[in-house]
């Protein structure tokens, strides 16, 4: 599927891409500064869309914001003389976004999910100014873009103008975090300044590149709190003794989904270095008599459901990350140039809107396991053996992980307060001309705070089990998991054992940010 281009374009010290960007290398090119460049396939499609739209605009042709107003204002006739003006009016109006802006990750991100759009020649963007949103990605500047104020209608209008804004040199960009003037900026990277053509404005604006930017770094971000959160419901399942029954191949012969699979399949080869699991065991009701009054014939449910649990949040980031990546592959324009001119609705973010709240849908769900995991292993009726709270000395004198475990109940009752999808939410705005509205912005804004606060979580579970690990081993020989020991030094290079009590606060946020960015 992916296509390497053979030939160099004409920016200079530019790395050959694919045009066809897998979400892998994409994030690859926003993380390690990658720089763009077009194929020569890619520069003739995009000259000729811009060419034949100029001809199209002598014949006289209506076209939709080129001589016409926008949205509701679409039947008022704007004159040849006032294009150039009508288009920066576009961007003027619309630069009315609110609130903190997108990080610099998030900022290089939505421009290089742009610039793809863009590249794929049915914009009808003047190839010049093209190249100038190349040179400013290829030179790593950041736009400053306000994350509040679209609605995902005609596709990121709001987010997408403060960018536009910003080559213009009227907005600003993000320098080492900080609030920029964007002239400044320009002139110091010798970058000219976007002078808008005919249709220049609304090809930059009018596209779901924000909403599809954000959503790729959730999706990132998400596989990868998975994969640990794998790690550590295995290393959960080692300290209470889980049986081995739970993970048995049978399972996953009976129960179809792959994500199932997966996970028992990671439970089997890691198990191969462990002590810790509970062989089966089939019991007699003769035996009934010897069995301790507290003792269950199966493990609890954040146990026990693990594969089932995690194997559909496995399926489900699958089939998101797919879903993503088509969107960020394909055309959001309106209208599309092409041989002819197309009027149509591909702004529409709804794929990203549904995705980004099945993304969050996902997270809770790991939330939801992760948080029962926490109070049970911290909860001494509960979790085998081991002292309250995992505080092993002068227990009452120091509480241990009290306070931390509350805090994880407080994360996980935010993190459902904010989880209502975003993709329902439809209301019509612009003087009921988008009368159907995605959403699809705020849906991935609200799937990235989650996905934030999620890493808390987790961060919290790997220090109860690298404690409780930690306390087993003071009067055992068992052996755990390469997995687990793995989880546990990286733990332990940033949080040092729990002997007495201390705040932890900057611990769990150093370990959350070291868990999200390594």
């Amino acid at each position: 599927m992916i296509c390497l281009l053979e030939k160099k374009s004409r920016l200079k010290k530019s790395t050959k891409v694919s045009m066809y960007y897998s979400l892998k290398k994409f994030i690859d090119f926003v993380k390690n500064f990658r720089k763009f460049q077009l194929s020569n396939s890619q520069i003739s499609k995009i000259k000729f869309s811009e060419e034949f739209l100029k001809k199209e605009i002598k014949k006289n042709r209506v076209i939709y914001g080129i001589n016409t107003g926008f949205g509701p204002l679409a039947n008022i006739r704007i004159p040849e003389k006032n294009f150039l003006e009508h288009q920066k009016n576009l961007v003027y109006h619309l630069a009315s976004g609110v609130d903190k802006p997108y990080s610099e990750e998030e900022s290089r991100s939505i421009l290089l999910a742009r610039i793809i759009c863009l590249g794929k020649g049915y914009s009808g963007i003047s190839f010049v100014n093209l190249e100038i949103l190349i040179n400013g990605f290829n030179q790593k500047l950041n736009p400053f873009i306000p994350s509040l104020g679209t609605v995902g209608a005609s596709g990121d209008l709001t987010p997408l103008a403060h960018l536009a804004l910003s080559f213009m040199g009227e907005g600003y960009f993000l320098v080492n975090g900080k609030k920029t003037y964007s002239k400044k900026v320009l002139l110091k990277n010798k970058i000219p300044i976007l002078k808008l053509g005919p249709k220049d404005g609304l090809s930059i604006v009018n596209g779901t590149s924000v909403m599809t930017a954000i959503s790729s770094l959730n999706i990132y971000y998400a596989i990868k709190a998975f994969d640990l959160s794998l790690g550590l419901s295995f290393f959960y399942a080692e300290i209470l003794n889980a049986r081995e029954e739970n993970f048995s191949a049978i399972h996953k012969k009976v129960k179809l989904h792959k994500g199932i699979s997966y996970v028992i399949e990671f439970f089997q080869e890691n198990k191969k270095t462990s002590t810790r699991f509970r062989k089966n065991q089939n019991y007699l009701l003769k035996n009934l008599t010897n069995i301790k009054e507290d003792e269950l014939f199966q493990d609890p449910y954040s146990i026990r459901t693990i594969p089932q649990i995690l194997g559909g949040v496995k399926d489900f980031l699958d089939y998101s990350e797919s879903l993503i990546e088509k969107e960020l592959n394909s055309v959001s324009d309106n209208p599309i140039i092409s041989d002819e001119i197309f009027h149509g609705g591909n702004f529409q973010g709804s794929h990203i809107s549904i995705v980004s709240d099945l993304i969050s849908i996902s997270v809770i769900n790991m939330a939801n396991l992760v948080e029962r995991m926490i109070a049970r292993i911290t909860d001494k009726n509960l979790n085998n053996g081991l002292p309250a709270f995992l505080q092993n000395n002068q227990n009452g004198l120091h509480s241990g992980f009290m306070g931390a475990q509350v805090t994880a109940t407080s994360i996980l009752a935010y993190m459902r307060s904010i989880s209502t999808p975003a993709s329902i939410q439809s209301i019509s705005t612009n003087a009921n001309n988008q009368d159907v509205v995605s959403m699809g912005t705020i849906s991935a804004n609200k799937s990235k705070e989650l996905i934030e606060k999620y890493y808390y979580l987790i961060t919290i579970l790997a220090m109860l089990v690298t404690e409780a690990k930690e306390i087993i081993l003071e009067k055992s020989k068992d052996k755990f998991s390469e997995s687990s020991n793995k989880i546990s030094k990286r733990v332990r290079k940033i949080v040092p054992s729990l002997i007495i009590d201390r705040s932890i606060s900057q611990e769990i946020e150093k370990l959350s940010l070291e868990f999200k960015n390594n």
